[in-house]
């Protein structure tokens, strides 16, 4: 600022000069935007930051990151991986980073969904989650407060899904105060958090857990704009709690109104998971396909046919199963069907025709958007291996 006010007076100085003072003033004004502009370049100093400090959903965030306090100190490949979300994962982006000074920069584009964001940087070899909490960027609304249900987000990531996407360590104790804490400012996002914050309380609340969550389904039982969402939270929970009687009144209920619905979808899903014939798996996959020809869970249920066959060594009858259902099966069986054939050095040949099968597939498919796989990637976990 100094040298601005210098710049200045100088340019008063040589007024009388007419023309050439004027040319000379544009020069210096010119120059003295630059410095303005200069001058608000973020000081960073630390591990991580970003800027602005208030970000609103919709609108980019630039981070900044300095490795050399971490695990990746030293490393050339260093990648960055953001997760956006509101009360769910919604979107999953690698951002690109480049180098200036002695950190690293990058930008992520926000939607008007969004409700935080949940970093990671990683190289082959190293991970950095911030100590397994994850980097946490909230965003915040025009008037300067948090979007509401961003902690209760964030809750939500700590609680289950960061575990698998981040390495973080599911601290169920910062989520309750994440979920109080929300709460207590927002009192209406409860009713969008009902599932992970009870699956908090039932961990950590375990000599009054049953009043604790009764007396919530009591409260969200007498709300006269239920939606089908609620109806399953109040028929799964009261049976964790041990409520048959109203367990089975929500059941029915939810037979009758939603019977094409998540939960009808999920509890047959779970029926198809108990058996153990795998003829009989068969059986039921075509009926439930018939049924719910959309549904999210077919992929993993044929997933875990071709499971079935590898877990058994019946590698012909693998090949035979991935071949006539190479369009309905994921991507990754293929692979680990052929992997653990390689492992086990068993039928190389089978196991190659097993991954050539999956790369055709895999360069036949049209491409999946991130935001798309995002959403299938926690099924196809639960078709383990």
């Amino acid at each position: 600022m100094h040298l601005i006010k210098a710049l200045f007076i100088f340019s008063v100085r040589i007024y009388t000069n007419g023309e050439i003072m004027f040319r000379i003033s544009a020069f210096l004004l010119t120059l003295s935007i630059i410095l303005i502009s200069c001058s608000k370049a973020p000081n960073f100093s630390g591990k991580f930051g970003y800027v602005p400090e208030s970000v609103t959903p919709g609108n980019e965030v630039t981070i900044f990151y300095n490795p050399d306090s971490t695990d990746l100190a030293g490393s050339d490949n260093i990648q960055c991986t953001a997760y956006l979300f509101n009360k769910d994962l919604i979107n999953t982006v690698d951002v690109p980073l480049n180098s200036e000074k002695k950190y690293l920069t990058g930008k992520i584009q926000t939607n008007d969904s969004t409700f935080g964001l949940l970093l990671k940087f990683k190289t082959d070899d190293f991970i950095d989650n911030n100590d397994k909490d994850g980097y946490v960027i909230y965003l915040y609304d025009n008037d300067g407060k948090k979007v509401p249900g961003s902690m209760a987000g964030y809750a939500t990531a700590l609680n289950r899904w960061g575990a698998y996407y981040l390495d973080m360590e599911r601290n169920k104790k910062k989520a309750l105060q994440l979920f109080e804490e929300e709460f207590k400012a927002n009192p209406d996002q409860k009713k969008n958090f009902y599932q992970p914050y009870f699956e908090v309380i039932s961990a950590l609340k375990t000599d009054d857990r049953e009043k604790i969550i009764g007396e919530e389904l009591a409260i969200l039982g007498n709300r006269n704009d239920k939606t089908e969402d609620n109806y399953s939270i109040l028929a799964n929970w009261y049976s964790e709690i041990g409520n048959k009687e109203k367990a089975e009144e929500y059941d029915k209920f939810i037979a009758e109104h939603y019977p094409k619905g998540e939960y009808v979808q999920q509890k047959k899903f779970n029926e198809y998971r108990e058996l153990k014939d795998v003829k009989q798996k068969l059986e039921f996959l075509q009926e439930f396909e018939k049924e719910f020809s959309d549904s999210k869970y077919i992929e993993t249920m044929y997933d875990l046919i071709a499971n079935y066959y590898r877990d058994q060594k019946e590698y012909v009858k693998a090949l035979e199963f991935l071949t006539a259902n190479k369009d309905r099966v994921s991507t990754f069986r293929f692979y680990s069907v052929a992997n653990r054939m390689l492992k086990e050095d068993t039928d190389i040949e089978i196991a190659l025709q097993i991954s050539k099968l999956g790369e055709f597939q895999k360069q036949t498919r049209s491409k999946i958007s991130r935001r798309q796989t995002t959403r299938i990637l926690f099924f196809q976990r639960m078709a383990s291996g």
